[in-house]
């Protein structure tokens, strides 16, 4: 791990020190909680957007009571279609473009071969999803370490990152 101070950076901000980083890093680790209302992160490399969201998701949604939330939806959701819906159209729907949209950048880039994210980007919520219900179903007889395994998995997508 390098700090930004290590790297002789501490004199630059913002959007120069992101896309500097960017250029040298696989991964940028920040605890700059206002970095997505900064930044304009379509520009940087999907690996790094993806690791953000991770974070966001075991931070924001995994440990906060919108876990509860997305598992009433998971749960009612066949029973009440129009609580599927909403959330299809309100949340999901417009997360779906941006996605589609960054993963097609990402595939003309290089960053990402094939288009299989692109057709199918369930599959990164898709450990989510996975931790929400075993959250709900199984943690009490085996629990989930959920950061360890949403690393193993952007692992998979991305390969191990290692310090520069």
């Amino acid at each position: 791990m390098t700090t930004a101070g290590q790297m002789g950076w501490h004199r630059l901000r913002n959007g120069k020190l992101l896309s500097t980083a960017a250029g040298q890093f696989d991964v940028m680790l920040t605890v700059d909680q206002n970095l997505r209302h900064q930044q304009n992160l379509t520009n940087l490399p999907l690996a790094v957007i993806v690791e953000h969201a991770l974070d966001i998701f075991v931070r924001e949604i995994y440990g906060t009571h919108r876990k509860q939330v997305l598992r009433l939806i998971i749960s009612e959701g066949p029973r009440f279609p129009a609580l599927a819906e909403f959330y299809y159209r309100e949340v999901l729907a417009h997360i779906l473009k941006a996605v589609r949209a960054r993963l097609a950048r990402a595939v003309e880039r290089g960053e990402i071969a094939g288009d299989e994210l692109v057709r199918f980007p369930q599959l990164l919520g898709a450990p989510g999803i996975v931790a929400i219900v075993w959250s709900g179903l199984f943690d009490r007889f085996e629990p989930l370490d959920v950061r360890a395994m949403m690393r193993a998995y952007f692992d998979r997508l991305f390969g191990p990152r290692s310090p520069p």
